[in-house]
């Protein structure tokens, strides 16, 4: 049984876009930032993650 997750990670073609998103909804960065291709953002207990993608890197479907 799963009793918690304690990060996600998701993936940007933008970091410094996602930095400003993710900023605005009031979360607060750890590590990284703007320029960096890896930011950690605190979510309560928990962490979001964001690392950098190359451009020609396309998702087709959630999670994907």
């Amino acid at each position: 049984m799963i009793e918690g997750i304690s990060a996600v990670t998701l993936g940007t073609h933008e970091m410094s876009r996602a930095v400003r998103f993710y900023c605005a909804l009031g979360f607060e960065v750890l590590h990284g930032g703007e320029d960096s291709s890896f930011t950690s953002f605190r979510a309560g207990t928990s962490y979001l993650n964001l690392i950098t993608q190359p451009t020609e890197r396309r998702w087709s479907w959630w999670g994907g």
